[in-house]
């Protein structure tokens, strides 16, 4: 706005405390005068030499580096083929058995606390115990030797784990996807695979659709695999670690935990608490 135009709005409020604000803003609006007049003193085409051209240059697109474990052999027989996915926990790679030329997904873990190398411990123990259709098979586990990692990607020691491969959907990646009868078919395929691994006191603690592999057979019906029993406990170490008041750590993907993990309350966790996590996906 001009001075003037400016001065006469701030006149309503030349009188008593308002006074004080005018007062404040008059300097204000003889800058803004000052301004006006120096830029009618610039050049006439200042304002096209001002103006920001517009690039038509690509930006540049920051490429991930290559995985230095593309083409290596780990734990002497397996040959990591491409990377499936990475979390805050290590890697999972597409690997192959060199003598049997078999396809595994290969889960390797990074660098971990004391207890988490327990908790991958369990994972081995409780998948090993299972044997079902609709569940991925544990092919072989280990640790990593010393001359097996030579990079912080994978430290040394790591443990890993051999998995049957999957070839197939995640379940999230098929959201609004699936019809009646397909969500049917795998939920009460997914419930199968609980109630085998419950018979056997295993709770696998995060179902979730990122943890439900959804494949198809010849004619066509969905037939889920549930993977990643990275936090399943056997249901008596549920109870063990249940008695430390100190240990309050939240286990699941916030997104389909029950109450009782939320709460932390490790005693009382059980089938129940998969099978409320497996309703949060069907609802979905």
């Amino acid at each position: 706005p001009s001075a003037k135009a400016l001065a006469a709005a701030l006149a309503p409020f030349a009188s008593g405390e308002d006074a004080v604000t005018a007062g404040m803003l008059g300097p204000l609006a003889e800058e803004i005068r000052e301004m006006r007049l120096s830029r009618a003193s610039l050049p006439a085409h200042w304002d096209e030499v001002a103006a920001p051209v517009p690039s038509t240059a690509p930006l540049p697109v920051s490429e991930e580096p290559p995985d230095p474990h593309i083409g290596r052999r780990f734990a002497g027989r397996f040959e990591a083929l491409r990377l499936i996915s990475r979390g805050g926990m290590g890697a999972v790679y597409l690997a192959r058995h060199e003598s049997d030329e078999v396809d595994v997904a290969l889960k390797i873990l990074g660098q971990m606390q004391p207890n988490m190398e327990h908790t991958f411990d369990l994972e081995v123990q409780a998948m090993a115990r299972l044997n079902h259709p609709s569940i991925a098979m544990v092919v072989d586990a280990g640790r990593l030797k010393d001359d097996a990692s030579d990079s912080l990607m994978v430290p040394k020691n790591s443990p890993w784990i051999a998995m049957e491969f999957i070839q197939g959907d995640e379940l999230a990646e098929l959201r609004g996807e699936l019809n009646w009868e397909e969500i049917r078919d795998f939920t009460l395929g997914v419930l199968d695979a609980l109630a085998h691994s419950h018979s056997l006191g295993v709770v696998h603690r995060d179902i979730k659709p990122q943890n439900i592999i959804i494949e198809r057979t010849d004619d066509g019906r969905v037939a889920p695999k549930l993977v990643d029993f990275g936090i399943a406990l056997p249901i008596e170490d549920l109870e063990l670690e249940g008695g430390d008041p100190e240990d309050r750590t939240v286990i699941g993907t916030p997104r389909y935990i029950a109450p009782e993990q939320v709460a932390a309350a490790w005693s009382i966790q059980g089938p129940a608490t998969d099978l409320y996590s497996l309703a949060c996906v069907i609802w979905e």
